[in-house]
């Protein structure tokens, strides 16, 4: 896998009298970044210019993320948008694989199925393996489909709330999973404690704006309370809200 850096010279998205301005911001090969922030502060919007959605100087390795052909940002890219039901039923296997089309042109080889099962058993689904998509409940699909976005196998991972409706057990295999890729992870999160705790990095918006970018234990509290507009407590390395 080809080791690839981030560069954020310059985003700049707005709609209406929202704006998205952020500057300056680097992320290294590897590296495993939480987006923080309340409703409508632009994660998703700033996940969506990663992907290469709208034009903007952000780079992969001196790489204009705009300018890439689809097939050649697929290759260092993959994306699991907050909404992404499948319109189309598939059985859990044949979508899971579908991870792999940029990378076989569709025409999926003995390589592709072998590491299509690997994925299932990483991500412990593979009892799920022969079921219908449409017949899974929703934390069951949300795994499903971020199993399909690592088997796209590229060197960085975009993931808009992945834990949204999954169980506690789940959740915590999932960011293990994560924390042991080698691709570059940056993931949408609402649960402070997950950020600091499993994520190397924190970039903290604040409608549009970016408030904090830098390792994960040592944001401050009173950066985090401006940020949501609310009072935090700390105990035992926890925060508490109320």
């Amino acid at each position: 896998m080809q080791k690839l850096n981030i560069n954020l010279v310059k985003v700049s998205v707005s709609f209406g009298d929202f704006l998205l301005d952020i500057k300056d911001v680097s992320i290294k090969a590897g590296q495993k970044v939480a987006i923080l922030g309340e409703n409508g502060s632009g994660k998703t919007t700033l996940l969506n210019t990663l992907a290469g959605l709208s034009e903007n100087e952000i780079y992969i390795n001196k790489q204009k993320i705009y300018k890439l052909t689809p097939k050649r940002r697929a290759a260092l890219i993959s994306y699991l948008p907050q909404f992404s039901d499948i319109s189309f039923d598939k059985t859990v296997f044949d979508l899971v694989l579908l991870g792999r089309y940029a990378l076989s042109d569709g025409r999926f080889a003995a390589a592709d199925l072998k590491k299509t099962q690997q994925i299932l058993d990483i991500f412990g689904i593979q009892h799920l393996r022969d079921r219908f998509f449409s017949s899974l409940s929703g934390g069951q699909k949300r795994v499903v489909l971020i199993a399909k976005t690592i088997n796209q196998e590229s060197g960085i991972v975009l993931l808009d709330e992945p834990f949204s409706g999954v169980d506690v057990k789940n959740t915590l295999k999932l960011l293990k999973i994560l924390k042991s890729l080698n691709s570059a992870v940056i993931a949408s999160v609402h649960d402070v404690n997950i950020a600091i705790g499993f994520f190397d990095l924190i970039l903290l918006l604040k409608q549009g704006r970016l408030l904090y970018f830098g390792k994960s234990n040592l944001i401050s509290k009173e950066l985090i309370d401006e940020a949501y507009g609310i009072e935090s407590r700390i105990c035992s390395d926890r925060y508490f809200f109320y």
